[in-house]
């Protein structure tokens, strides 16, 4: 049987520990209570405490998610600023390649003349 939408597994309801007066793990083992059943309060207190636990997890996954998209946006930035940065570079080596190949060309022409 269940209480409230209480699930019974094993003839032990699943619950959580909420504000009953008795900790988490004797409510658990089914301590404190004379027949080993738990009152529609504590099931009420443990089924709160669940919700509570599952919507501060998916706060904290959404809080990851959020960083790590930032994190690949910023990772995205960083990469289009260094590949512009080494084609700027790849064209200054061409430039700086291409003048002294004509410098060489220039001075070897010249060093057949004398």
């Amino acid at each position: 049987a269940t209480l409230d939408g209480a699930r019974s597994t094993g003839g032990r309801r699943e619950e959580q520990h909420g504000g009953c007066g008795l900790s988490a793990q004797k409510v658990a083992a089914g301590e404190g209570i004379g027949d080993g059943r738990r009152s529609d309060q504590q099931v009420l207190a443990l089924l709160s405490n669940i919700e509570s636990r599952e919507t501060e997890l998916i706060r904290k996954v959404q809080e990851l998610a959020e960083g790590k998209a930032a994190q690949q946006d910023r990772l995205e930035e960083e990469l289009v600023r260094l590949q512009t940065s080494s084609a700027r570079m790849e064209e200054r080596f061409r430039q700086r390649d291409l003048s002294e190949l004509q410098r060489s060309n220039e001075g070897g022409a010249d060093g057949g003349a004398l």
